[in-house]
């Protein structure tokens, strides 16, 4: 049992580096955004993505083994919520449950407040794309060949 609990907990802090490492990402890319540096963001949503895959699969792990730590002790306790009873776990094991769950709790916090943050730059981005459209289809340009330049070499009068 002990084994499986420390699988858990390895899982858990696992998932608590992804989210941190998202979080990290999604701050940087703030910059990028602002800057409208397409090539920077498609980077940082590429590995956004392939991050968020990862704790998708952590998320899978974890739910597995939670039910089966469940059965094991009975329905004595649920796992990585704060306030369970964790009496029936060693002193040192009960802290580093509570210490990654309060990790997760406050990451996933941040995680949730970036992600806003990331949402409304991305509308503001949007916005400003259909701006740059709007305005530069208003100066587009109409080419025409003029025929006495044709004649001499110089084809094109531009028109708008």
């Amino acid at each position: 049992m002990e084994r499986e609990i420390d699988r858990y907990i390895n899982l858990l802090e696992l998932r608590l580096d992804r989210l941190r490492r998202l979080a990290t990402q999604l701050k940087e890319s703030q910059h990028a955004y602002t800057a409208m540096d397409l090539e920077r963001i498609t980077h940082y949503i590429n590995y956004q993505e392939n991050l968020c895959n990862e704790i998708r699969s952590f998320d899978t792990q974890i739910g597995e083994l939670q039910k089966k730590l469940c059965l094991a002790l009975n329905d004595q306790m649920d796992l990585g919520v704060p306030g369970t009873s964790l009496s029936h776990l060693e002193e040192s094991t009960q802290r580093k449950l509570r210490a990654v769950t309060q990790g997760l709790a406050n990451i996933q916090a941040d995680v949730k407040r970036l992600n806003r943050v990331q949402a409304e730059l991305l509308k503001r981005s949007k916005r400003s794309v259909n701006v740059l459209i709007n305005v530069m289809s208003q100066y587009t340009c109409r080419f025409e060949l003029h025929p006495e330049l044709v004649s001499a070499g110089m084809a094109v009068e531009v028109k708008g």
